[in-house]
């Protein structure tokens, strides 16, 4: 595979998750087509497709856990991402001192030999890592705009802003009682809501760009982080 054709799948790749962000049938159409590329370019090169298997069955995981049980309600979906980037950070994690143990355990063996850990690892890890953040933060402020569901959490978390917010402060957001604290969580606690699909884009762009770009030697190089 030519340098100029791989730059032209990149660049066909991006331009496509970026029309159809929104549409996650697409996206995981891209998602699944790019890992079996870069599986079939590198299919000999234990130290890529290794970390490509990993991505990619989870993300299939995640796929067939969605059109199975579908949106039960957010609470299922964003714990669903949730352990699914853990899973994934897990994988790639303990993937380098499993190699690592191999490196040192079987030193003759040639194939051991030309294991690594690689720069592949460190940025899908890494893009991983901030998915995981993302849907952390998601669940978080989905459980603080329906504080209202959890009655007694709610009257604590009144009782503690009441407490440490001045009462003009409160008159002026009308937040008179519990309730009234609820509602303007329900009306306020959107910032990361709002803007999800827009933060999201980036990361797929990111993480499709990164999968198909393993075939550069640049991206299979080995890091300085494990000799």
């Amino acid at each position: 595979m030519s340098g100029k054709f791989r730059f032209l799948l990149i660049a066909i790749a991006t331009i496509i998750t970026y029309q159809h962000i929104q549409n996650p049938l697409v996206a995981d159409g891209i998602f699944i087509t790019a890992g079996l590329i870069a599986f079939a370019y590198s299919y000999k090169m234990v130290n890529i497709y290794s970390v490509i298997i990993i991505i990619t069955v989870m993300r299939i995981l995640e796929i067939g856990l969605r059109y199975s049980f579908g949106t039960i309600n957010a609470y299922t979906t964003y714990l669903t991402h949730t352990l699914i980037d853990i899973a994934v950070i897990i994988l790639v994690v303990f993937k380098m001192p499993v190699i690592h143990y191999c490196r040192v355990t079987f030193k003759n063996n040639p194939y051991i030999d030309d294991l690594d850990i690689t720069r592949a690892d460190f940025l899908l890890g890494a893009i991983y890592v901030l998915y995981l953040i993302l849907s952390v933060i998601m669940m978080t402020e989905h459980f603080i705009r329906h504080l209202d569901s959890v009655p007694f959490i709610l009257t604590s978390v009144y009782a503690l802003v009441s407490t440490l917010t001045p009462d003009d402060a409160l008159m002026s957001r009308h937040i008179f009682d519990a309730p009234a604290l609820a509602t303007y969580l329900a009306n306020n606690a959107q910032f990361f809501y709002n803007r999800y699909e827009w933060i999201k884009v980036p990361l797929n762009l990111l993480e499709h760009i990164a999968i198909l770009a393993t075939s550069y030697h640049f991206m299979r190089k080995k890091t300085a982080f494990i000799t």
